[in-house]
């Protein structure tokens, strides 16, 4: 009878932890948490939100303390910012929103375009840029680089429109072109139609056509030279 006994109790034994060990796995595995929220970065009505979420999944890997959980959840935010990229914040002009005299600075992570005319001709600035309206088709790039898309003006006769840039001095009858401009140097590629390009004094000019640059600088004035879609100052 002790042997039958002994038996019968080593048997209960061996099953008991079983199933406590199931009802411990599933008391710590929950359903996923998720943490939502609205961005928006316009400046502007009816520029589009999107929501943004995160969240913790407890059933991938049970927490043996209450701290292991952050980890898990740290790894998830880390690997969202680097997934997402946020539009550029761009203010817009209209235009006759800018008058004589008025300058357009962007900082870091900021646009602008500015119609600069009733043709439809627009200006687009980079980060960190500066542009001043000086007075119409006559324009100052202050720093920075700056897109310019003039439509093509109606008659000859018309007054050309000139942009001073830096060390340059930009004379256009309607085209598009790049400017990047610092304290030494200035930049200026064309996209489309013709350009006529200055120093400073006006005592040198070259006419630089669609596909090539010229860079310009307090001494000297570059020979126009091609140059390719992985030098654009800005790319399109």
């Amino acid at each position: 009878m002790r042997i039958v006994n002994v038996l019968s109790i080593g048997a209960f034994f061996a099953i008991l932890p079983s199933p406590i060990l199931l009802r411990t796995e599933a008391i710590t595995c929950t359903p996923q948490e998720y943490n939502c929220h609205e961005v928006c970065p316009g400046l502007w009505p009816g520029y589009p939100c999107y929501e943004v979420c995160d969240f913790r999944d407890d059933c991938s890997e049970p927490p043996s303390t209450p701290s292991s959980s952050h980890p898990s959840s740290s790894s998830s935010s880390s690997n969202l910012k680097s997934t997402q990229t946020l539009t550029p914040k761009t203010k817009i002009y209209k235009f006759e929103d800018l008058k004589e005299g008025d300058r357009v600075t962007t900082g870091k992570g900021e646009r602008a375009t500015i119609y600069v005319d009733a043709r439809g001709s627009r200006v687009e600035l980079e980060p960190n840029s500066a542009f001043m309206f000086v007075k119409p088709d006559n324009y100052q790039i202050l720093k920075g680089k700056i897109a310019f898309f003039f439509k093509k003006l109606l008659r000859e006769i018309d007054t050309p429109i000139r942009v001073r840039a830096g060390t340059a001095t930009v004379t256009v009858r309607g085209t598009k072109f790049l400017t990047s401009v610092t304290k030494t140097k200035t930049i200026v590629q064309v996209l489309d139609g013709l350009v006529s390009v200055s120093n400073l004094k006006g005592t040198q000019s070259f006419d630089v056509s669609a596909g090539y640059q010229t860079t310009v600088t307090k001494t000297k004035l570059q020979t126009p030279k091609p140059f390719t879609k992985r030098q654009l100052i800005i790319p399109q």
